[in-house]
This record gives C-alpha cells, structure tokens and sequence, in this order.
C-alpha cells in the first residue's frame, strides 16, 4: 500500500503490517510493485505532487521536486530490502526479460522505458540504457508488460494507448485504442496467456 507493505489474507479479509521504509512521508508514497521471475518484489515510490500535477485535471503546475523517491528491492522471505535505484521521480511499469537477463523500468517523469543488465541469483541491475522515449502528448507511460517474443505493451496514462515497443530496435511499432484515455497497466493472462488484460483509471480523478 502506499505508506507500506503489507499481507492480505484473501479468506479473512485482513491486513498484516509487515515493515515500512523509512524514507516514506507523506509526499513520498509507494506506487507500483511486481515480482521478478525468482520471486523477489520490487516496488517503486512517487512524489506526490508531481503525480497529482500529472493526473490532475487542472493545468495548474503543482510545485514538486523531482528525483527524490526510489525503487526498492524486497528479497522472498522479507529480511531484507534494498534500493535499487535512486534519482526517481514517479516509479510506475516493471517487467523482466529472462532469457536476455535484461530488467525494463518507467519512471514516468522521464517520458521513457529504460533497461538494465539484470543479475539473476542478486538481483542487481546495472547499465541503465534508454529503450524508448515517448512524447508528451503521447501520454504518461504507466503499467507494463513482455510477451514471449520480448515485446514490451506500456500503458500510456492519458493516451487512450497501450503501445507495442520493440525493445531491440527501439522502435514503437503497434498500438492498441482504448475507449478511454486513461489507461493504467496491461498484463497477458488466460489460457496459454494468450489475453492481454488492461486496465484504465476512473476520470474525472480527485
């Protein structure tokens, strides 16, 4: 959640506190997470204010200052949790290539996907590399996803778009419309994974 992480028991409907970052305040607050093909949780914070100047409906520029918040990385079993990158602004999409041991992350205030050389039994990442770099008017690149084929789908917030960018050639070559522009995240579920599920944000935003 976004002051800490916690256990859900899906049968009790409860939460368990389990530990809070220190570096958490009330304007820095965690923001998206997944796990990596070994099971470690990674999970990234925001400056609030900047996500709420992006979200917002209101052109009013909210004062923030960027490059405060971070990427955190959980091991399995809970003993320990390290950042994993500093100089972040709004954390947001994840996703691993495991054949290519390759790690690909948003920081949406950057308007790109970068890629990481991904150190599989450590879980260290090093050579940040830019993978793709939207426009503005694009939209905001949120949630993310990879195919088989090491494809990436970014959910562009405020675009009305899932984009298919090719990570090798750097290239943005397919799109998917939606009939709302604010989209959140997409993932492959169902049968085979063969079913691209996206999700989108309720508009007007408070």
């Amino acid at each position: 959640m976004k002051d800490g992480f916690y256990l859900y028991n899906l049968e009790k409907e409860t939460l368990k506190e389990i530990f809070k970052p220190m570096d958490l305040n009330s304007k820095i607050l965690l923001n998206d997470a997944k796990c990596d093909p070994q099971g470690r949780l990674w999970a990234g914070t925001v400056n609030d204010d900047f996500r709420l100047f992006k979200e917002s409906q209101d052109s009013t520029q909210t004062e923030f200052h960027g490059q405060i918040a971070k990427l955190y990385r959980v091991e399995r079993n809970f003993s320990n949790i390290e950042t994993a990158k500093e100089k972040v602004t709004l954390s947001n999409g994840l996703d691993w290539d495991p054949v290519r041991n390759i790690m690909y992350y948003i920081d949406s205030a950057n308007q790109s996907v970068s890629q990481f050389n991904y150190d599989s039994k450590t879980g260290q990442i090093s050579n940040e590399e830019t993978v793709y770099t939207f426009k503005e008017s694009d939209g905001l690149p949120d949630g993310m996803t990879i195919d088989q084929q090491g494809m990436l789908y970014v959910a562009l917030f405020k675009g009305g778009v899932v984009a298919k960018i090719d990570p090798f050639q750097k290239k943005w070559i397919d799109s998917i419309t939606l009939p709302t522009s604010t989209v959140t995240s997409c993932a492959f579920g169902g049968e085979n994974l063969k079913t691209l599920f996206m999700t989108t944000a309720l508009a007007p935003l408070n």
